[in-house]
C-alpha cells in the first residue's frame, strides 16, 4: 500500500499450506476515516456473532506502515459482499 495512508486488506486463510494469502489491499485514507469504516464493517458482520462457521477470510485494518491493527474473520460470501459495497462507502 502507499505510505502514510491507512487501509484494509482482504486475505484468505489457506488451510492446506497454513498460510495467509493476500487478495486485495485498499488505501482508504487517514486514520479516522479508515477506523470508522472498519468499525462499521465489524459491527455489521462480527459484533454479535463471533467467528462465523466456515470463516476463511480476514479483513485486516492496516496502519500507515502496513501493520495489522485489528482484523475480522468472515466467510467467503461475506468478504465478497463487503468488497462490493466498499466502492460506495469510501467515496
Amino acid at each position: 500500500m502507499d505510505k502514510n495512508t491507512w487501509g484494509l486488506r482482504f486475505s484468505r486463510i489457506n488451510d492446506a499450506s497454513e498460510e495467509i494469502e493476500d487478495l486485495l489491499s485498499l488505501n482508504i485514507g487517514d486514520e479516522p476515516k479508515t477506523r470508522t469504516l472498519f468499525i462499521q464493517i465489524y459491527e455489521e458482520y462480527e459484533a454479535d456473532k463471533g467467528i462465523p462457521s466456515g470463516a476463511e477470510y480476514l479483513i485486516e485494518l492496516l496502519d500507515e506502515t502496513d501493520s495489522i491493527i485489528d482484523d475480522i474473520a468472515v466467510t467467503r460470501e461475506e468478504a465478497i459482499e463487503i468488497a462490493s459495497r466498499l466502492g460506495h462507502a469510501i467515496n
